[in-house]
């Protein structure tokens, strides 16, 4: 009996101190923003074709780790193959202070449960500034971008989020942890930026920069311009492996050939490719090394057929000097 009540006891103080583990929350059939910055406007099904099902879910299995999501359902036969849910952000309105020019960071996560999931952002003029497809089956992705809000006359933003995007066929998407993000100012948001403990320095550790350029893609600072410093330090191997003795100099047949037939040195890669991808600056410092570096063996192996060859000249001659003497010393007899 004491075992029992004392159980009951647990039971009921898991339930009133953390009633968010056991009860479902009460969540709204829309999407809030995570962030304090940026106010969003009701959404709607405004461009829907067909029946909607909006419902604000709370399950484990619906969320990704906050108390509400949101779920889009499209039922079969429905007459449009882009039926979405629309989240409209106004500039400088619904005290936002978003301007145009403003960065905004954006991010999303979606789960194309039995529907191709994707988020859009367009201005009402018609401007992309965010395009991404999920997929079906993927499980929780998130994606995160930043953009500029374009000079295009706009008063407003518009999120879409489809369900089953490009098809007529039933099929539902999960969306959650929505952050509209306006980095030049807002109304009271955190800033993605944090001081050091001495107040001089500030430093970003939840994604990645672009400076002039909205496409970061993996690079952690991205710019699209000129970049002017003093000195540049880059961290990377270096290619002394070249001195190792079961290094596999190539021969210069080797490179007269590897030349003719390609129009550039062994590792190092064409103007095309260049051209295309770029260079990154430690590894083609370590390539250049790498070819200064065979470079100096050539001239070793070059400097040691020349002293060879220079001591096989110099026994020439003296051969050839006493062969002299002796025909000297010869024709001095036959004339005596």
């Amino acid at each position: 009996m004491q075992t029992l009540n004392f159980k009951l006891l647990v039971f009921l103080l898991v339930v009133f101190l953390e009633p968010q583990l056991l009860l479902p929350q009460n969540c709204p059939n829309d999407l809030g923003n995570e962030d304090g910055s940026v106010n969003l406007s009701a959404g709607n099904a405004n461009n829907w074709s067909g029946t909607s099902i909006v419902t604000g879910v709370s399950g484990a299995a619906e969320t990704n780790g906050s108390p509400c999501a949101l779920k889009l359902e499209q039922t079969a036969g429905s007459g449009n193959t882009y039926n979405r849910w629309t989240i409209p952000v106004q500039l400088q309105m619904n005290n936002n202070e978003i301007l145009e020019g403003d960065t905004v960071e954006f991010s999303i996560d979606a789960n194309g449960l039995s529907g191709n999931a994707r988020v859009m952002v367009e201005t009402e003029a018609g401007t992309r500034l965010v395009d991404k497809t999920f997929g079906q089956g993927n499980g929780w992705e998130t994606y995160t971008q930043s953009f500029t809000v374009p000079n295009d006359g706009s008063a407003l933003f518009l999120i879409w989020f489809f369900p089953n995007v490009g098809s007529t066929n039933a099929g539902a998407s999960l969306f959650d942890n929505l952050i509209v993000r306006d980095m030049n100012g807002g109304t009271g948001g955190a800033s993605m930026w944090s001081e050091t403990a001495a107040g001089n320095d500030i430093y970003y550790e939840t994604g990645n920069v672009g400076i002039g350029t909205q496409s970061i893609g993996d690079w952690q600072l991205a710019v699209g311009g000129k970049i002017r410093a003093e000195e540049i330090k880059v961290e990377t191997g270096w290619a002394d492996y070249v001195f190792e003795e079961d290094y596999p100099l190539p021969t210069l047949q080797e490179v007269e050939k590897h030349i003719a037939e390609k129009g550039h040195l062994i590792n190092i890669p064409s103007a095309d490719e260049v051209e295309a991808n770029g260079i990154e600056l430690g590894e083609m410092n370590k390539l250049l090394l790498e070819k200064i570096e065979e470079l100096t063996l050539y001239i070793i192996a070059a400097d040691k057929k020349a002293t060879e060859l220079q001591k096989v000249n110099e026994d020439l001659i003296r051969q050839q000097r006493k062969t002299n003497d002796r025909i000297q010393d010869l024709e001095k007899r036959l004339k005596n």
